[in-house]
């Protein structure tokens, strides 16, 4: 093949726009194929992921070099329209810190049938998707160490929810790495969720379940199950939280340092027995 020089390369770029860290290099006169692959590697890292997916395409060399795992470690699509192809893209090139806050997912086929992704972080809240999508995208995660869910913004009837189907899968498999959990206001959690997150995610140091209607049923396993080795917990919202299940939760989880209960119905005598409780236990 030809060599390339950089004026060729950059305008199979987004309509000629190259990145401005791009243009300071001035390396323009270059043929830029001639260099190094490091020198190239250390070009790509001033692209965003669509230049870099343009880049990619010029030559055979360009594309391997493109894919190269270091570029594709954390990946920020906050508030983007992404393709489904492009999010296949980003998992398969081997992310591991991921994060789809207030993005939109695009019109199109979204397939990671028995893909399994290196994802580490992956960053959720808000995310608009159908069900598959999400399903797909949890069961290709196999050792999360923190996992964000929540739903702050999005109608509960536009937003799937997840279901003990996806939850089961996906504990089983990062239940053992998953440090941070976060679902608020995740409402269909049942009962049945609530066993397998317990059950499963025996790391877990924080955990927020904020606003998720729990039945007091699943509460009352929540506070005398859960992992010893939480620090951080947030039941904010929760009304069928009560005067016993803080003190069973106090009792149990030694190392909890921060505890939300706003919106619950543990009363001021309960908060201060505990106050002295764990006061005497330092």
């Amino acid at each position: 093949m030809s060599a390339l020089n950089l004026e060729v390369v950059t305008g199979l770029f987004r309509s000629g726009q190259v990145s401005k860290r791009l243009q300071v290099l001035k390396i323009s006169a270059i043929n830029f194929e001639v260099l190094p692959d490091e020198v190239i590697l250390k070009v790509f890292t001033y692209l965003d992921m669509r230049d870099l997916i343009y880049s990619g395409q010029v030559s055979k060399r360009l594309q391997v070099i493109s894919k190269d795992e270091s570029l594709w470690q954390k990946i920020n699509l906050y508030q983007k329209v992404v393709p489904p192809e492009f999010l296949q893209k980003v998992i398969s090139n081997g992310c591991k810190y991921l994060s789809l806050v207030n993005a939109n997912l695009s019109e199109g086929i979204f397939n990671l049938t028995k893909r399994k992704s290196q994802l580490k972080y992956l960053e959720l809240t808000n995310f608009r998707a159908n069900s598959q999508v999400l399903e797909e995208l949890m069961c290709s995660c196999q050792s999360l160490e923190k996992f964000s869910f929540s739903c702050y913004d999005v109608p509960y009837d536009s937003y799937h929810s997840l279901n003990s189907k996806m939850i089961e899968s996906f504990c089983i498999e990062n239940g053992k790495s998953l440090q941070i959990l976060d679902l608020t206001w995740c409402t269909g959690l049942d009962l049945i969720s609530v066993y397998l997150i317990v059950d499963n995610c025996v790391e877990l140091k924080e955990l927020n379940l904020e606003y998720c209607n729990l039945t007091e049923e699943s509460v009352t396993y929540l506070v005398n199950n859960l992992t010893k080795k939480i620090q951080k917990l947030s039941i904010a919202g929760l009304d069928n939280v009560r005067d016993d299940h803080l003190e069973a939760l106090v009792n149990r989880c030694k190392m909890l340092k921060v505890l939300d209960l706003r919106g619950t119905s543990v009363s001021n005598i309960g908060l201060r027995q505990r106050y002295l409780l764990l006061s005497s236990s330092l």
